[in-house]
């Protein structure tokens, strides 16, 4: 009878650590989901603000085409192609950066928003393609303005101290212009991590 009453004790102890193991394992299991919630929406709000920063080009872009009018007398044919430009990638960027948000996860499926995510990355290198294509094509054509319509002009007119003075402005203008692409890039960079890490974790959900 003793040794029957033990058994008891023991099957009773054995379902009720069983019952405990199961509950743990189910309460790592929402836990793990909530994280993996929380760390989906902060990468999502992450890639939404990359669209909207995108948008900072906009004024920046315009209060630097201004500065260097007013420094270098750059032709207007210039000032027009640069605006149009910083129009359209600035637009693709913020259009690439909201084609997801935390909505869509309570209307579409996950197979649906992955997709949608890696044609995004693909977008956006197709753009920083474009940008890098581009982009050494108006740096050469702004040296060449500056050096036509400023430089070169003031060189034979007004002698060395104001090419000085052109010079100087030239170089603090190209230094700004190279922190800022290197931010831009640095933020490319993230954004397109951001994607791929929500990629690798809603592709174990499907």
């Amino acid at each position: 009878m003793e040794n029957n009453g033990t058994s008891l004790e023991l099957e009773e102890m054995r379902l009720q650590m069983a019952t405990l193991q199961k509950q743990l394992d189910e309460r790592l299991k929402l836990d793990e989901e909530l994280l993996k919630k929380n760390t989906i929406n902060k990468k999502i709000n992450s890639i939404n603000r990359y669209g909207y920063f995108s948008l900072i080009g906009i004024p920046m872009a315009f209060a630097g085409l201004c500065i260097v009018q007013y420094r270098f007398h750059i032709s207007l044919e210039f000032i027009l192609v640069a605006i149009l430009s910083v129009l359209i990638i600035t637009g693709l960027d913020f259009w690439s950066a909201n084609r997801v948000k935390s909505v869509d996860f309570s209307k579409k499926s996950v197979k649906e928003i992955v997709k949608t995510l890696i044609s995004m990355k693909k977008c956006n290198q197709r753009i920083r393609l474009v940008d890098f294509l581009t982009t050494p094509i108006f740096i050469s054509w702004l040296i060449y303005e500056i050096y036509v319509h400023s430089f070169s002009h003031f060189m034979f007119n007004e002698g060395f101290p104001t090419c000085l003075f052109i010079c100087i402005n030239s170089i603090i203008f190209f230094s700004i212009l190279t922190i800022l692409l290197l931010l831009c890039w640095k933020m490319y960079k993230k954004n397109q991590r951001n994607i791929t890490e929500m990629i690798e974790i809603l592709k174990d959900q499907e």
